[in-house]
């Protein structure tokens, strides 16, 4: 919800995989900025660059940003699946932000990003290897 939020204040037609991160990382009290504490990724840092991506889509004006015209754009719904996939891999039973983080981690990075795989791949690694841990310690 509060990606879709994100998408509707910044008048972008559609959620995509940018809010749903910027969302997860601004989350109060939530396991994902932790996960890139002990991952050696400053979550502030990475909310910046989440917000720096989220600039470069293009807004627009009108009814259809109120809202109910915001939709899901097709790279979030692979990445749904890739997170649905990466759970069934570490034989979760659900779906969780961990898995939604790793799935995001293998993402390439789209057209005129600035993000880089290379970068990605490192805080990935980081990011898998402690996410165990801060998961069980959550709970």
């Amino acid at each position: 919800m509060e990606a879709q939020n994100i998408a509707t204040r910044n008048q972008h037609q559609a959620v995509d995989v940018e809010h749903l991160m910027l969302a997860l990382l601004e989350q109060e009290g939530g396991l994902v900025p932790r996960l890139f504490e002990k991952a050696k990724v400053a979550p502030g840092f990475a909310q910046g660059q989440s917000r720096g991506e989220l600039n470069r889509i293009p807004r627009v004006s009108g009814t259809d940003t109120t809202g109910q015209g915001v939709h899901v754009t097709q790279r979030m719904n692979k990445l749904l699946v890739k997170a649905q996939d990466e759970a069934k891999k570490l034989k979760d039973e659900y779906v969780s932000v961990e898995h939604l983080v790793l799935a995001m981690f293998d993402e390439r990075p789209p057209p005129g990003s600035a993000r880089s795989s290379r970068r990605s791949t490192c805080a990935a690694t980081n990011f898998s290897r402690h996410s165990r841990k801060c998961a069980a310690i959550s709970v």
